[in-house]
């Protein structure tokens, strides 16, 4: 399947039905390598997050469909400067282009839906494909930071990326 002008992209809420979808693609190898506690999550703690986190009045815990299909995860937790750090992933076997789809879904949801001036980003410094992505959305890098998950013995260095609301509005002509 290939992207067009024809499909349908919208965010809505993570349901405890998504849990094991969720799950899966947050375990896959080719998005677990990329993320900061890289172990394989049971099932049992990934309830427990959902839990916690769903009751959360700064976080916003979203899937991501195209034509009705759940294709990723997209998360924000905002805080009280009108600001957020966002984190997302497409399913292992999700089209070519539909991160693109998600991009825009998301920053305009973020921008628009929740009201904030600035989008934070972090990119552990491995992760080229999505080091291109937050540039091709209009992000700018700021400067590295040490980062270590928790549980986790060594620490890894992660670029920073910044969309603020001035720069999104610009970048929203721009052909990606």
């Amino acid at each position: 399947m290939t992207v067009s002008l024809l499909h349908t992209s919208l965010l809505r809420p993570m349901m405890q039905a998504d849990l094991e979808r969720v799950l899966a693609w947050r375990n896959h190898p080719s998005i677990r390598k990329h993320m900061y506690t890289q172990k394989e999550i049971s099932f049992e703690e990934h309830l427990s997050w959902f839990k916690q986190a769903s009751v959360d009045a700064d976080r916003y815990l979203l899937i991501f469909e195209v034509d009705d299909e759940p294709q990723g995860y997209v998360n924000f937790r905002c805080d009280s400067d009108r600001a957020a750090v966002w984190g997302f992933y497409l399913a292992p076997d999700a089209s070519k282009g539909f991160g693109s789809l998600l991009g825009k879904a998301a920053t305009r949801y973020a921008f628009e839906e929740l009201h904030i001036e600035k989008l934070w980003g972090e990119v552990l410094i491995d992760n080229l494909t999505s080091h291109k992505f937050h540039l091709r959305q209009g992000f700018v890098e700021q400067p590295m930071r040490s980062v270590k998950a928790s549980g986790e013995q060594s620490t890894s260095e992660a670029r920073r990326y910044l969309l603020t609301r001035e720069t999104w509005q610009g970048h929203q002509g721009v052909a990606q």
